[in-house]
């Protein structure tokens, strides 16, 4: 079995030890890497050792108003680290503060 890394900046934010390989439909046959449109920052990646090379995906940072790893189309956060689980969670609380 082999383990998803999500990491937030450079710091590890937590591991599980499945990562859905489906998003809209599609397969997902590298890590991926979040891009901010705005800064150019990469502010997130998501690592999982049976990938090879990366795919970087155009989303906001947490500093310009996103931040969020989850996508619009996901049925389920059943794999995803309690850590990753915290920090959506805050992003959300943040929003309507």
């Amino acid at each position: 079995m082999s383990v998803a890394s999500y990491f937030l900046g450079s710091s590890l934010l937590g591991q599980s030890p499945q990562y859905s390989k489906w998003d809209d439909q599609l397969v997902n046959h590298q890590n991926m890497a979040y891009f901010c449109p705005k800064c150019g920052e990469i502010w997130g990646r998501i690592f999982d050792e049976r990938l090879a090379g990366w795919f970087a995906t155009v989303s906001h940072c947490p500093k310009h108003g996103g931040g969020s790893f989850l996508a619009p189309w996901r049925y389920t956060c059943a794999e995803l680290p309690e850590a990753v689980l915290r920090y959506e969670l805050n992003l959300l609380l943040e929003k309507f503060e």
